[in-house]
């Protein structure tokens, strides 16, 4: 008789102590139970060392890794490296997963004999109501019931990188690695698009099976707006450089340059007015493989993000800040600011209604304008 597959389980651990025993009980508790259970503590300053070997002592699945903070990269890379199993998995420490989470994905895998599989997950937040948010995607994506290759579902390039939402085959997972930087900022982004190229077979779970923490106080939901941010256009870099090396890559040049745009734009907007330029030069040079596209013949893509790559191509950086700002690819400054003077003016009509809007969109405008010129400033 065959004997079950074995799971490992990677978790990188830095600095959660408070979310950790949530997390390493969903896994305990899974109902497919032949799991070893790789602890990877990155350095942590706080009790997590302690909870991981307290639960190690517990529990012979588990198997503990201390080492020197190095980034939630290196943290993956090593505890992959050591795993024993057919399947890997990999399970963020502020997170937790559904008790059977790992039944589902691994059923899926050896009936498509999958190289990875793909399932949804919940936007968890607990200081919220509901404190879960079903993020239901991917059947609009990919099929359920067959395997497939990316240049088929090309879409799925565009789901959140969730590289925790995902099994992978051993053999397969250990040909790719995660950029190795200390900083723990977005490191999955090259990961996931490398992965989901490289892979012959591909398979979906069409069910949220993991519970993606984004709360105050968790150290994955801190503030999206510092020169962190910076790290998208180089991991989009990164993610071509690898990709460019397949045989599949001129198929879905395309796909992949689409793939980027809503990522590349909505941190564009984020990140802080002073790192905006640099974080543009960034793109630019992401973005130099591409010039050979037109890039009003790409399908499946927004005129907002049409008009952003274009002002990329094009080297007009006034624009692409303009359009993050205003999320509109034909709303001109004039055209805001005339707006902006309309309201004003109805705002004086002494009706109390009409007062109240008119001024409330006046308001409004006028901080998009004062927003607008303190980002010319450092363009």
């Amino acid at each position: 008789m065959t004997p079950a597959p074995l799971i490992s389980v990677v978790v990188p651990i830095y600095n959660v102590a408070k979310y950790l025993p949530q997390c390493i009980e969903s896994i305990i508790h899974q109902s497919y139970q032949n799991l070893e259970i790789i602890l990877v503590d990155d350095g942590s300053p706080d009790n997590c060392p302690q909870i991981c070997d307290d639960y190690a002592a517990k529990d012979k699945r588990i198997r503990v890794i201390h080492q020197p903070n190095g980034g939630l990269g290196k943290a993956y890379n090593n505890g992959i490296a050591t795993a024993k199993g057919d399947y890997i998995g990999l399970v963020e420490s502020d997170d937790f997963i559904e008790p059977d989470m790992y039944e589902c994905l691994l059923n899926s895998a050896m009936t498509y004999n999958s190289d990875l599989v793909k399932c949804d997950f919940f936007d968890y937040n607990s200081y919220r109501q509901p404190q879960d948010v079903v993020c239901n995607i991917l059947k609009s994506l990919t099929p359920e019931n067959q395997s497939f290759d990316i240049a088929q579902y090309p879409g799925l390039m565009k789901f959140h990188s969730s590289v925790w939402a995902t099994l992978y085959k051993a053999d397969f997972i250990k040909q790719l690695k995660f950029t190795e930087t200390k900083s723990a900022a977005y490191q999955d982004l090259s990961f996931m698009f490398e992965a989901l190229i490289k892979a012959d077979r591909i398979s979906a779970v069409h069910k949220s099976l993991i519970h993606y923490r984004q709360e105050p106080g968790n150290m994955s939901s801190t503030t999206r707006t510092d020169n962190r941010l910076i790290q998208i256009p180089i991991q989009i870099i990164e993610a071509w450089k690898r990709i460019s090396k397949l045989e599949k890559h001129k198929k879905i040049k395309n796909d992949f340059l689409i793939a980027t745009a809503q990522t590349a734009l909505s941190f564009f907007r984020l990140i802080e007015p002073k790192y905006k330029k640099t974080y543009f030069e960034k793109l630019q040079e992401a973005y130099l493989p591409f010039h050979n596209i037109s890039v009003s013949s790409l399908n499946n893509i927004s005129p907002l993000e049409t008009a952003f790559i274009q002002s990329v191509f094009d080297n007009d950086i006034k624009k692409a800040a303009w359009l993050a700002l205003i999320n509109h690819p034909s709303k001109s400054y004039i055209s805001i600011y005339f707006k902006y003077l309309k309201n004003m003016l109805f705002s004086l009509i002494p009706l109390k209604d009409l007062h109240k809007y008119h001024l409330n969109k006046a308001k409004n405008l006028k901080t998009k304008i004062q927003t607008w010129q303190n980002i010319c400033q450092y363009l």
